[in-house]
């Protein structure tokens, strides 16, 4: 059985090596070589990483395929690296918005509308995640008077439970979802990917 670098258990030596392979393939990336960005992320993966560590890492790698245009590959990165995560985080919930967000780009609705479902589920499960950008994301594929009743239940209780993480009272955000989320977010949350344009 190989022996994982863990979260728990990174060497500062790991540590310093993922976060100058992360800065070399911004870099690259930045000047038009995303080939060389991937590459680099991929020959990270050849470290034996704990899974969550793997998840990060392939995340960090369909961001650099989804900014290259590449939205297959993209998405085969966010589907392999929530895979790998074993239990809510927000590093799941991020990879979740970014399915969604991939997906709708790819013209994949239904599976987009899935993702942001399954974002707002996330939300809820973990401790601190205030799931508004998912809100946001559902709603830029359906308009909220169209919202099925599990859809519009899950954002009014992703609604409770952002203003709990972000120590907001409820009764002051607004009764519409979008004008609520977007609230949220002015008040902590994150933008999902992509969805800054509607």
């Amino acid at each position: 059985m190989p022996q994982f670098i863990t979260d728990a258990h990174m060497t500062e030596e790991i540590v310093e090596r993922w976060v100058e392979v992360q800065r070399r393939a911004v870099a690259a990336a930045a000047q038009n070589r995303a080939q060389e960005a991937i590459d680099a992320v991929t020959n990270f993966l050849t470290n034996n990483l704990s899974p969550d560590f793997q998840a990060e890492v392939i995340a960090f790698r369909g961001s650099l395929h989804e900014e290259s245009g590449e939205l297959e590959n993209a998405r085969a990165d966010f589907l392999e690296s929530h895979g790998l995560s074993s239990a809510p985080s927000y590093s799941r919930y991020t990879v979740e918005l970014a399915l969604g967000a991939v997906c709708r780009e790819l013209g994949a609705t239904t599976e987009s509308r899935r993702w942001y479902e399954q974002a707002l589920k996330t939300a809820l499960e973990g401790d601190s995640i205030s799931g508004a950008a998912a809100i946001l994301g559902l709603l830029t594929l359906v308009d909220d008077d169209r919202l099925t009743q599990e859809e519009r239940s899950l954002c009014e209780s992703v609604v409770t439970h952002s203003s709990e993480v972000l120590g907001i009272v409820e009764a002051d955000l607004p009764n519409d979802l979008r004008r609520a989320a977007t609230a949220l977010i002015r008040f902590g949350g994150a933008l999902p990917p992509s969805s800054q344009g509607k």
